[in-house]
């Protein structure tokens, strides 16, 4: 399971057996560098794309991953676009989890991916974005990305999103799309915000409103 909860909020919303999720910054698609955000997705059922830079991590997730499609590259210089289309993906995607780190020379990774990301072409319904507001340079990753989706159709859900096990060590902004709201398995879903709260304890509000 994913440290955040992220796979249980997405199936809470999305309580599909078919659905299609892009992450990148997969890791080896299970435990390392962290659990995956969709691992247990895929076992019920879900595919899709994983993109890693590591060559060992991409190997061990072709082992690990089987239903989903594999690519090893670097997230900040990815087209996107190209990508989506030649992989066939859905133009509804289910679900986008970027968890990017920081280079010397890019202090705001998930927007410098973001920036590149077709969103003329693609829907996405579910979001899930690390910022790492707990690191030195992640009150900048915060605002930097606060800002840009500022200027998208999405709506935040669950702002500074926890580790289930850690207290107030915030790293994560959960957004979902208001045009997919009937698709989404939560009633009033459109006045559902979150603030700082264990992960554990959002999981457990939304299953009171499930429809």
């Amino acid at each position: 399971m994913a440290l955040s909860q992220q796979d249980l909020f997405v199936n809470l919303l999305l309580p599909s057996r078919n659905g299609f999720y892009v992450d990148i910054g997969a890791g080896n698609g299970e435990g390392e560098p962290c659990a995956s955000n969709n691992a247990w997705l895929e076992e019920i059922g879900w595919t899709g794309i994983l993109l890693e830079i590591r060559e060992d991590y991409v190997q061990e997730a072709k082992r690990f991953r089987p239903k989903s499609q594999v690519v090893q590259a670097d997230a900040f210089k990815v087209d996107y676009k190209e990508l989506f289309y030649r992989l066939n993906c859905p133009k509804v995607i289910d679900y986008l989890s970027i968890d990017v780190d920081p280079l010397d020379s890019i202090q705001s990774p998930c927007v410098e991916v973001l920036s590149k990301f077709p969103f003329e072409d693609f829907d996405f319904k579910i979001l899930t974005i690390e910022h790492d507001l707990y690191n030195p340079h992640g009150l900048q990753q915060k605002n930097t990305l606060k800002y840009f989706m500022q200027n998208k159709p999405y709506k935040i859900i669950a702002e500074n999103v926890g580790l289930s096990f850690a207290g107030k060590k915030y790293l994560e902004d959960w957004y979902i799309n208001p045009i997919y709201y009937n698709d989404f398995q939560i009633k009033d879903i459109e006045n559902l915000y979150y603030k700082e709260q264990n992960p554990n304890d959002i999981i457990m509000d939304l299953v009171l409103h499930k429809k």
